[in-house]
């Protein structure tokens, strides 16, 4: 069963179809396939079209609902085609009154296997019938046929799908991955925790109170652990990169520089611009190992980092703290900024943080104690720079001094011979108090973890239990249900051998009864019936069919309805009837004369009982012609019809027996004809046997073709194809050569293609050019021909169409708001130019001017924009700049310049007259024609000279020549040039290759 829903155009036309035909149906639009019938369901009645009967008719069936995801025919041109064939067909079958359809039957049926040869199926169509097969030659129904057409559409979608997410891949243009120094002020904002839940952007960043300085959101953050720094390629050279910041909304990056915070200003940038897709995959690669990681280093260039131990260059946090009070306030603001930046691991930021925000406080209260720590910090040098530079020797007294902390042995806070007052010991001893109580041991937490894991046991072994239990039980009810399936078994195994042969005795019985023409009694048929029935079900029990009791009952019914009809045509029942007829009937003349015709058929039909089955076929038709009551003439004819067969089936295994087993399909063929004439007995049995002579006779000498064939020359076995497809062989026994014919022919092509060209997987585009040219000229199979280079073709255009847009996009956006005049610029639309509508003012410019000086531009190489310099403003001067090429013409000098060979574009204001300069290479200076004013030209040339920059870093994956190569030794990443070997993903940006 298929549901389909019909589009707009084809409820048009099958509506007005229900109109024509005149018929009560109500059609909402859906198409219902089931077996070999096209049904339209309507409300009450519905239309169905028959194609076992060959009619069109409307009937009131049961209609099943319709699905919620019904497959839409919508604009699919195959399932089109295929419904509106379906009208084709009942109107040549005329079962459609109002459609008259003229062409041949040939024709149809051509047209009808062109478009189900799309889905691998053969279609044999003509006034006696549809039929439907696969290549194989197995026969299906059309509700296969649609069911094959409705998968085969999903599947080519799915890929062409699952090739546009691939091409998404590679979206976006190409960038460069050197991170560039730049001076910004970063600002605080102060975030929430439900902030920083609600704006979360994964691959372990996390939002800080950081904000971006151009788009002033809030910036997120990842810290690597220490010796797990991420390394990036700079301006200034390697820096390996301990933290890092993103901001979403601009698709941009950030990390302080060198030896420097973020809150300091200075900072190396990474820029996507509008490349979310790049800006997410380089998130997600240098997010891998980052997270809510604390890192006491700073961002380090390489030399630094590796002639220095990690780990030591900050001090730690309850070090600092410990001589807070020695501390000036830009050094504790220094030490807020770390924490700001996870300098320091959670758990000492939670025990220490208070500490600083009280000495803060009472720093701010106490403006006397902040002056004597500067008068001390002029007077001690020394001592001040010992807190932040301490040697490398003093380590294990920072580990003692840091585990006497945690102890709470040593206060944190001294500020004993500071010279404050009385009214300063008693803060002073207040913060003691503070702090001795901040470093004491924690509340332990053993007793929460040990009373989780008590639970944790008792649930498990509750657990346990009660799958011990019902384990337990479930292999009882196993065992018990084991043994009465094992005595229902014994049961049947004993009960077995009896009914199987005392079915069998009936069916004896039966089949002697008929031969012999004995007539039983309606009770003993009606017993033995019952008994067949019963040897019947109890083989199917053994067999293990279920489920067949209606199918029993309709061959129960069927003998019994034989063995009524014996019953009745016996001939001594017919004799009996004879004489009670003749003892009651009438003297009269009209009853003497209806009586000795009825015995005088009898006679006729005794006389040849003993001929041939045409003899017997005469006399069934002269009694039809005759003037014999209806009564009578139905008894005769049945008894006639009965003799019919009776010849007819010794007649036909005669001509079975003396079949030759090996002869011409020809002969074959006029004996299945001379069977056909046998047209009032079912043949159909002797037919498969002589259709199965035939197959075996056309299978010989399709074999025979094949084995006198040379197969190493590719003209003999196209012409032996084409003969054997005119030979009119049965599909299934020619399609199993036809394809290994074919599948050699495919194989000697190729050797001819390997021949032309023996590397295919780095053929080039313009190489597959001159191959397909080469291919051309020779004897080939077109879908080699062309197969790799469609592929190619159309990879390429996908994708250069795409980055044309974005180049265009990009360039268009750099010019805004750059000049005062635009009108002299028209930038190319790939998309437009490629689906043909191209008729408006500024294409018919564009393609004038690349039919005038851009003749040898590359097949895929879209232009980004025209510059029209002509008087006339028609295109015909001016330059063209595309991603590889600048090409110009002015009014004595034309050609053509490589973008890489271009060092730089600017203005020459010493010489005469506008124009605008490209400093090239290997050339000298070279003039671009230029109608633009002494401004608009500074700034275009200010912008051309950066893009054309941008250009000519353009990556060789982005080249023609690499795209066009199914195969690479190592890969050339698409979005940022960087090469390298091992798996597909870009170990520099991120991007999946």
């Amino acid at each position: 069963m298929v549901w389909l829903k019909a589009n707009e155009n084809m409820k048009s036309v099958y509506n007005r179809l229900i109109e024509s035909m005149k018929v009560d149906v109500k059609w909402k639009g859906e198409f219902l396939i089931v077996d070999n019938r096209l049904i339209l369901p309507g409300e009450i009645n519905s239309l169905i079209f028959d194609f076992g009967v060959r009619k069109a008719y409307a009937s009131i069936i049961d209609i099943p609902p319709v699905p919620r995801d019904i497959f839409e025919i919508a604009d699919r041109k195959l399932l089109i085609n295929m419904f509106n064939m379906v009208l084709y067909i009942f109107g040549k079958w005329k079962a459609i009154s109002g459609i008259k359809v003229e062409q041949p039957y040939m024709k149809l049926d051509m047209l009808l296997k062109n478009i189900l040869q799309e889905i691998d199926v053969k279609s044999y169509f003509s006034e006696n019938g549809i039929k439907f097969a696969t290549n194989n030659g197995i026969q299906i129904i059309f509700e296969e046929v649609v069911s094959t057409a409705v998968e085969r559409i999903k599947k080519k979608e799915l890929d062409e799908k699952t090739m546009s997410e691939s091409d998404d891949i590679h979206e976006g243009l190409w960038h460069d991955m050197k991170w560039k120094l730049l001076s910004a002020q970063f600002l605080k904002n102060d975030i929430t925790d439900d902030m920083a839940e609600s704006d979360r952007i994964g691959n372990n960043f996390y939002m800080s109170k950081y904000t971006c300085p151009e788009c002033k959101e809030n910036l997120h953050m990842t810290v690597y652990p220490e010796k797990k720094e991420f390394v990036i390629e700079t301006e200034k050279g390697k820096v390996f990169m301990a933290r890092v910041f993103a901001c979403p909304l601009c698709n941009s990056f950030y990390t302080p520089a060198t030896q420097k915070l973020l809150s300091e200003g200075e900072a190396f940038k990474l820029d996507f611009e509008d490349d979310k897709k790049a800006a997410k995959d380089y998130r997600r690669l240098i997010g891998k190992n980052g997270g809510r990681n604390a890192n006491c280093n700073y961002n380090m260039y390489e030399a630094d980092y590796l002639g220095k131990r990690l780990g030591v260059f900050g001090e730690s946090l309850p070090k600092l703290c410990r001589h807070l009070e020695e501390l000036t306030d830009e050094e504790i603001r220094l030490i807020l900024e770390r924490i700001e930046e996870s300098f320091y691991p959670k758990v000492d930021v939670d025990r220490f943080l208070a500490v600083i925000e009280q000495e803060l406080e009472y720093r701010k209260n106490h403006p006397r104690i902040a002056d004597e720590l500067k008068k001390l910090d002029d007077e001690d040098e020394e001592k001040q720079a010992g807190v932040f530079g301490k040697s490398l020797s003093e380590g294990n007294k920072e580990e003692q001094d840091i585990k006497h902390a945690a102890s709470g042995t040593v206060s944190a806070v001294n500020l004993s011979g500071t010279g404050v007052s009385e009214e300063d010991d008693g803060m002073a001893d207040k913060l003691r108090s503070i702090m001795s109580h901040i470093e004491e041991k924690e509340p332990d937490e053993d007793t929460g973890l040990e009373y989780a894991e008590v639970i944790s046991e008792k649930r498990e072994k509750t657990h346990l239990s009660s799958s011990e239990n019902i384990l337990q039980k479930n292999t009882a009810d196993k065992n018990k249900d084991k043994k009465v399936t094992d005595k229902k078994k014994i049961k049947i195994k004993a009960e077995k051998a009896g009914k199987i042969s005392e079915t069998k005795g009936v069916f004896n019985s039966i089949k002697l009864k008929k031969s012999e023409g004995i007539t039983s009694k309606s009770e003993g048929n009606t017993h033995k019936t019952k008994s067949s029935t019963e040897g019947i079900q109890d083989f199917n029990i053994e067999n293990g069919q279920e489920n067949t009791e209606k199918l029993e009952n309709i061959k129960s019914d069927v003998d019994t309805e034989s063995f009524v009809q014996n019953e009745h045509i016996c001939p001594e029942q017919d004799k009996i009837s004879s004489a009670a007829v003749s003892d009651t009937t009438d003297s009269s003349n009209e009853s003497v004369q209806k009586k000795e015709s009825v015995e005088d058929y009898r006679g006729k039909m005794a006389a040849v009982s003993k001929k041939r089955y045409s003899d017997i076929l005469s006399l069934k038709r002269e009694i039809n012609f005759s003037t014999l009551e209806d009564k009578d003439k139905n008894s005769i004819l049945a008894d006639i019809q009965n003799l019919l067969e009776q010849t007819g089936k010794k007649e036909l295994d005669y001509i079975i027996s003396h079949i030759p087993q090996s002869d011409t399909r020809d002969r074959y063929k006029r004996i299945k004809n001379r069977i056909k004439t046998f047209e009032d007995i079912d043949t159909k049995e002797y037919e498969d046997i002589i259709d199965s002579y035939i197959d075996k006779a056309e299978q010989k000498e399709i074999q025979a073709m094949v084995s006198r064939a040379d197969k190493k020359d590719r003209k003999s076995l196209i012409e032996l194809m084409e003969h054997i497809n005119s030979m009119g062989f049965e599909m299934k026994n020619s399609e199993p050569y036809i394809k290994d014919i074919k599948d050699r022919v495919i194989e000697i092509d190729n050797e001819k293609i390997l021949e032309i060209c023996p590397d295919i997987n780095n053929l080039t585009v313009e190489e597959g050019l001159k191959v397909l040219e080469e291919i051309a000229q020779t004897d080939i199979l077109p879908e080699i021909k062309s197969n790799m280079l469609e592929l190619i073709d159309k990879k390429l255009t996908r994708m250069k169409t795409e980055e044309n847009i974005q180049l265009v996009e990009k360039f268009d956006k750099s010019l805004t708001g750059r000049l005062s005049d635009t009108t002299r610029i028209h930038f190319y639309d790939a998309r437009k130019m490629q689906s043909g509508d191209n008729k408006d003012p500024e294409s018919i410019i564009i393609r004038r001017a690349l039919s005038s000086y851009a003749v040898l531009i590359g097949k895929y190489e879209y232009p980004i924009a025209v510059f029209d310099s002509s008087i006339r403003r028609n295109g015909k001067e001016g330059f063209i700049l595309t991603p590889d090429h600048i090409f110009y013409k002015g009014f004595l000098k034309s050609g053509c310049i490589d973008v890489k060979n271009i060092e730089s574009v600017c203005t020459d204001e010493k010489k005469k007259g506008k124009g605008i300069f490209v400093e090239h290479k290997t050339q000298k200076r070279i003039k671009l024609p230029s109608v633009f004013n002494n401004t608009d030209e500074k700034n275009l040339v200010d912008v051309l000279d950066k893009f054309i920059e941008y250009l000519g870093v353009k990556p060789e994956s982005r080249s023609v020549s690499y795209m066009s190569q199914l195969s690479h030794s190592s890969v050339c990443c698409y979005r940022c040039g960087h090469i390298f070997k091992d798996g597909n993903i870009c170990p520099k940006c991120g991007s999946k290759n």
